[in-house]
C-alpha cells in the first residue's frame, strides 16, 4: 500500500437542516472572488469554527431531536453561534452534524465555562441527551485565508460535506489548484465554506457546499466538468511521492472523473445500500418483524431488489439494495413512507430499538455494465468493495472493464456500482454463487484464465484496501 494518508472522502454526507441556524434561513447574492496567492490565516481571520459531529442511539433518535429543538437556544444564548445544524440522511444515518463559531479560543472557553453553569443546560438538555448518544466528535477549523464562510445562496434543499486527508507537506500544492479553479465553479454554485483542521484529523480540508436537491446537485456537478480550470483543479494536477515511486492526487475529487460523469449521461438510476447491524438478541424478532412489513415500503414505489443476512463477515447484520428512477423518486417514496401510520407505528419504532447503528450509501452503476438478477438462485451472495487509490478509479475501471468479459464465462456479477454518497473512491461488486463450494471452484478456474488473472494482478497497486462478506437471501428478498 502507497505510503500516503488515505482520503477520508468517506465522511461523505447528504444533510438535512435539522434545528435552525444562520445559515438555514440566509441569503446572499454577492459572488466570490478569489486571490490568486494564499496568504497567512493570522492576517485573515482569527475567527475558528467548531465542527462537532454526534451518533445517537437508533431508538433514541427521535427524543433527541425534540430535546435538542426545545434547548439548542441555551448555548447559542451563551454567546456562542451556531451556523448549521443537520441530521444525516446518506452516510452514516443516526447522525448529526453541527458547526458552532468563535471569535477566539477565548470566547469558546468563556461560552462553555457560562454553559456549566447553566442548570438548565445542563439538567434539562446534557444530563439527558448524554444517554442517547454512543460518542460524539469534535473537531476545531480554520477558515481558509482565500476564502470567505458565507451563507448559502439558496435553502430548504440539501448540504454535501467533503472531508479531504492531504498528502502529508502538500496542503500548499493543494491550496494553489484549488485557488485556481474554484472561481470556474463558483460561477455555478458557491461553496458555503472552507476550512482546515487545527484540532482533530490535521491535514485535513474541508469543504461545504448548498444545494437545492440531489438531482440539482448531479446537474452542477455535470456542467462543472465542462469547466477547463475546474476539471484540471480536480483531476489533473499530480505530486510525486519520492518514497513511493508513483504518482498519487493529494485530493479525492471522484465526482469528475469523466468515466465516473458519465454514468449520468447514461442512467440516471440510483441504487441505496443500506446495512443495518442488530442487536444480537433482537435479530430473530427483527427479522420476523421485516418480514411482515418490508412490502409496505415496496408499495410506496421502492424497488427492493435483494435482501440478505450476513452469514461471514458482521454478523448479526442485514444488507438490502433498493432501486430509484432518481433522487426526486426516492424523496418522495420516503416523504409518503413517513405519512403511513402503519409502517412508522408497527415496524419502524419497534425495530429502532434493536438496532445498533445502521448506514447508507447511494451507489451508481457504470454505462459499462447493466445490473441484472442472478444467474443461479438458493445460493450465496459475495459482497466485494474496494477502496481505489486517489486517482486510479479510472485506470482501475478500465483494467475491469478488459478483464471482466473473461471472468464472465465462468459467473457473471449481479452487479458493479461506485460509490456516489458513502465511503469515496469505492468500487461495489455483487456476486451470486450456487454454494461456498460452487465459489471456490469457481475462482480457482478462474486463476487459470489469463485475461482475468492479469486484470487482477494489475489492479492490485490501484486498490488500497478490498472486503468481502457473504449473504444469504431472506425468503422476502426478490433477487434468491
Amino acid at each position: 500500500m502507497a505510503l500516503i494518508l488515505r482520503n477520508r472522502a468517506g465522511r461523505l454526507l447528504r444533510l438535512r437542516g435539522a434545528v435552525v441556524g444562520s445559515w438555514l434561513h440566509s441569503h446572499l447574492s454577492t459572488s466570490t472572488m478569489l486571490p490568486q496567492t494564499s496568504k497567512s490565516s493570522n492576517d485573515h481571520d482569527t475567527k475558528i469554527y467548531e465542527l462537532r459531529t454526534y451518533y445517537v442511539k437508533p431508538k433514541a433518535f427521535g427524543d433527541f431531536m425534540n430535546l435538542t429543538h426545545e434547548n439548542i437556544h441555551l448555548k447559542s444564548d451563551s454567546n456562542s453561534k451556531l451556523n448549521g445544524y443537520w441530521t444525516s440522511d446518506i452516510g452514516g444515518v443516526n447522525e448529526v452534524t453541527h458547526i458552532w463559531e468563535y471569535d477566539s479560543y477565548a470566547q469558546r472557553v468563556e461560552a462553555r465555562k457560562g454553559l456549566s453553569q447553566d442548570k438548565n443546560w445542563i439538567n434539562d438538555y446534557i444530563k439527558k441527551m448524554l444517554k442517547m448518544l454512543d460518542k460524539q466528535e469534535c473537531w476545531v477549523m480554520n477558515a481558509a485565508p482565500w476564502y470567505k464562510v458565507k451563507p448559502p445562496l439558496s435553502t430548504g434543499g440539501v448540504y454535501e460535506l467533503r472531508v479531504y486527508d492531504l498528502v502529508l507537506g502538500k496542503k500548499e500544492q493543494w491550496e494553489h489548484r484549488i485557488i485556481q479553479g474554484l472561481p470556474d465553479r463558483c460561477k455555478l454554485s458557491e461553496p458555503v465554506g472552507v476550512w482546515f483542521t487545527e484540532f482533530g484529523p490535521v491535514n485535513t480540508a474541508i469543504m461545504l457546499w448548498s444545494y437545492q436537491s440531489l438531482d440539482d446537485r448531479i446537474r452542477i456537478r455535470n456542467e462543472a466538468q465542462q469547466m477547463e480550470e475546474w476539471t484540471e483543479a480536480g483531476e489533473s494536477y499530480k505530486v510525486k511521492q519520492d518514497t513511493i515511486g508513483g504518482d498519487c492526487l493529494p485530493f479525492e475529487n471522484r465526482a469528475f472523473s469523466k468515466t465516473s460523469q458519465s454514468s449520468h449521461d447514461h442512467d440516471m438510476t440510483i441504487y441505496e445500500l443500506r446495512t443495518y447491524s442488530v442487536k444480537p438478541k433482537y435479530f430473530g424478532d427483527f427479522m420476523k418483524l421485516t418480514r411482515d412489513y418490508i412490502h409496505l415500503k415496496s408499495d410506496s414505489n421502492s424497488k427492493l431488489k435483494g435482501y440478505w443476512t450476513s452469514e461471514i463477515g458482521g454478523l448479526n447484520e442485514v444488507t438490502h439494495i433498493w432501486e430509484y428512477d432518481s433522487y426526486a423518486q426516492r424523496e418522495e417514496a420516503r416523504k409518503a413512507l413517513s405519512q403511513d401510520e402503519n409502517w412508522m407505528n408497527n415496524y419502524v419504532k419497534k425495530i429502532l430499538k434493536m438496532l445498533v447503528k445502521q448506514d447508507s450509501w447511494i451507489l451508481t452503476a457504470p454505462p459499462w455494465y447493466e445490473v441484472k438478477p442472478p444467474l443461479t438462485t438458493g445460493g450465496v451472495y459475495e459482497l466485494r468493495m474496494y477502496e481505489l487509490v486517489l486517482g486510479k478509479k479510472e485506470e482501475w475501471e478500465k483494467k475491469i472493464i478488459e478483464g471482466l468479459p473473461h471472468r464472465c464465462k465462468l459467473c457473471e456479477p449481479v452487479g458493479v456500482w461506485y460509490t456516489e454518497f458513502g465511503p469515496q473512491n469505492t468500487a461495489i461488486m455483487l456476486w451470486s454463487y450456487k454454494s461456498l463450494d460452487d465459489r471456490v471452484r469457481i475462482r480457482n478456474e478462474a486463476k487459470q484464465i489469463k485475461g482475468w488473472t492479469e486484470a487482477v494482478r494489475e489492479c492490485l497497486p490501484l486498490e488500497t484496501r478490498a472486503y468481502s462478506k457473504v449473504l444469504k437471501p431472506t425468503e422476502f428478498s426478490p433477487w434468491k
